[in-house]
């Protein structure tokens, strides 16, 4: 619709309305194409969905062990991911522990030497004068 100014009074302006209709946009293929043998136009509500027979429920069934297995087989490789990390972090920790043992151990085996050199240099010193 388009509207065009008549003029302007003291309170409002006038407006002339064309009637032409104005093409609303859609979006492309929105707009019923009738097919061969006119075909009745696309339904808008979904059919209802037929009872599986026993066949398709096996299949539906086999698809979703399927699914289950390769989810649990996802959560075992995340928990498996996991455990080796927290190993890892064990180890680690283990072999910083050792080290540091290992470090005390000589200090405190030096300062009983040291202490042991001079108990024995104050006996020297106390037997041969």
């Amino acid at each position: 619709m388009r509207c065009e100014i008549l003029g302007a009074g003291p309170s409002w302006p006038r407006l002339q309305m064309d009637s032409a209709p104005i093409p609303q946009p859609g979006w492309p293929g929105d707009e019923f194409r009738p097919g061969p043998e006119g075909s009745e136009p696309p339904r808008t509500a979904a059919a209802p969905r037929p009872v599986p027979g026993p066949r398709e429920r096996e299949a539906l069934d086999k698809e979703k062990e399927q699914q289950d297995r390769l989810l649990a087989e996802q959560i075992y490789a995340r928990m498996r991911a996991d455990r080796a990390l927290v190993q890892a972090r064990l180890a680690a920790m283990a072999q910083d522990l050792q080290t540091e043992i290992f470090r005390i151990f000589q200090e405190v085996l030096i300062r009983r030497r040291k202490v042991h050199d001079a108990i024995l240099a104050s006996w020297h010193k106390v037997l041969l004068g």
